[in-house]
C-alpha cells in the first residue's frame, strides 16, 4: 500500500522532464510481498505547475503511473 498519497509516481518510460538520480532511494511495499525501488526523479510535463509540484519518482517495475491530485491541488 502507499503511504505516501502526496506524492507522483511514473514509470521510467513516461514522457518527463528533468530526469536526475537520487541518492535517497524510495521503497514501496505491495500487496503481493514485493517491492518497488525507485532511485530516480523527474517532473511530469504538466504546464502551469511549479517544480514542486509536478516532482515524480520513477519505478522501473510501474505499468500504470500515478498522479497525486492532492500535490496538484497544493500547486
Amino acid at each position: 500500500m502507499i503511504q505516501d498519497v502526496r506524492h507522483i509516481f511514473f514509470s521510467t518510460n513516461v514522457n518527463c522532464t528533468n530526469k536526475r538520480t537520487n541518492d535517497n532511494h524510495i521503497d514501496v511495499n505491495l500487496p503481493n510481498g514485493g517491492q518497488m525501488t525507485s532511485s530516480a526523479s523527474a517532473n511530469a510535463n504538466i504546464q502551469h505547475l511549479s517544480e514542486k509540484g509536478t516532482s515524480a519518482r520513477l519505478f522501473d517495475e510501474m505499468n500504470v503511473n500515478l498522479l497525486s491530485v492532492g500535490q496538484l491541488c497544493d500547486d
